[in-house]
């Protein structure tokens, strides 16, 4: 899913009072964009933005959908890989949220 960030909140009345929890400000892609992510308690969703201007142009992306414990096993050590500030460590997280995701939809 891709859309501005106003628009993703519009879209799913639960996201806008749900708690969240920040899973990092940095992390960087191979080509160097940045990306914030973080998970949404009341969807499950660990989704990301890409860093941009303004809230209407935000790239948003649902990386996966996955209860807490879930999440916490499947990124385990995501601190020290963001904040090493690396070309790729979103490339990291991309791939960890895929194999959470694709584990958990295994499971039904």
């Amino acid at each position: 899913m891709a859309a501005g960030l106003r628009g993703f909140y519009a879209a799913d009345p639960r996201r806008g009072a749900s708690p969240e929890r920040d899973f990092g400000l940095h992390w960087r892609s191979a080509t160097g964009a940045t990306y914030r992510a973080a998970w949404i308690a009341d969807t499950q969703e660990l989704y990301s933005v890409r860093h941009s201007g303004s809230a209407e142009d935000a790239q948003v992306t649902v990386l996966a959908r996955l209860g807490a414990e879930a999440l916490e096993r499947w990124l385990a050590g995501w601190r020290r890989v963001c904040d090493s500030d690396q070309p790729g460590s979103y490339e990291w997280l991309l791939e960890r949220a895929t194999g959470a995701w694709r584990a958990s939809a295994a499971s039904f």
